[in-house]
């Protein structure tokens, strides 16, 4: 439990890449929600994120940038001859179409369903959202054209992938995300689940701590080592604070 195997996924451009429900690197710890990271519930039953929240602008921006370019293009010398219409016309619809989508795309949720098992993933453009078991995901890296690098998608189609950005890489995001959906192990790094880290040890007890639901690459124990040393030091601050105001009140 506490030895770690150093392992390595590499990813190759010509085929899709799955990942395998592994916890492969340690993730980042979750410490707050807010608009930025797009986190509106976090918890020892849902990890929820809107990716509306800290994309925010996204789309209508790039729109207002694609008319622009079509706009001062028209200017040029052989704007109306063939192919520079037919740029001029592209980038006119594409700004149109982005500015028309940021007011109107459906919600764009990951809903993480701890305790069911359970994954709520967002479509591509107006596709509904997704619901699976997690064991039935799909993930792989997703290639986004040259100079973009990689990213993390769940897949629904032979073509089509979901983002899904949780953490900086994909494989964080990834090992995030495998960590929290094992109901069988404590919930992943991070101050916004400090809350419910007990009602989660309480629940798995009652179930008699069964073993994970997969495996995992890093040492978990270490980390837990760790958090149970901050949590020891902290009550013992705590309680030298409580005895420092006892002698105070008694010479009041």
């Amino acid at each position: 439990m506490g030895k770690t195997v150093k392992r390595e996924l590499k990813y190759v451009w010509w085929k899709r890449n799955y990942f395998p429900h592994i916890i492969l690197e340690r993730p980042r710890g979750k410490n707050e929600m807010c608009k930025e990271n797009g986190i509106t519930r976090a918890d020892d039953q849902f990890y929820i994120v809107d990716k509306s929240l800290y994309t925010g602008k996204m789309y209508m921006y790039i729109g207002l940038f694609f008319l622009i370019f079509a706009f001062f293009g028209a200017f040029s010398r052989d704007a109306f001859e063939i192919p520079g219409v037919f740029f001029l016309i592209l980038y006119f619809l594409t700004g149109i179409l982005l500015i028309v989508y940021q007011y109107t795309h459906p919600p764009k949720k990951i809903i993480l369903d701890r305790l069911n098992g359970i994954i709520t993933f967002p479509g591509v453009f107006y596709g509904k959202p997704i619901t699976m078991p997690f064991d039935k995901v799909s993930a792989a890296l997703k290639f986004n054209g040259i100079g973009a690098g990689v990213s993390l998608g769940f897949s629904h189609h032979k073509i089509l992938a979901t983002d899904i950005d949780l953490d900086y890489t994909p494989i964080k995001s990834w090992s995030f995300i495998v960590w929290y959906m094992d109901k069988n192990r404590p919930l992943p790094p991070g101050k916004v689940f400090d809350p419910y880290r007990k009602r989660d040890y309480e629940r798995r007890k009652a179930e008699g701590f069964p073993e994970p639901l997969y495996e995992s690459w890093i040492s978990i124990f270490e980390y837990y080592e760790y958090y149970d040393e901050q949590f020891r030091v902290r009550k013992e601050q705590e309680e030298r604070q409580k005895r420092r105001n006892k002698r105070n009140n008694k010479y009041k």
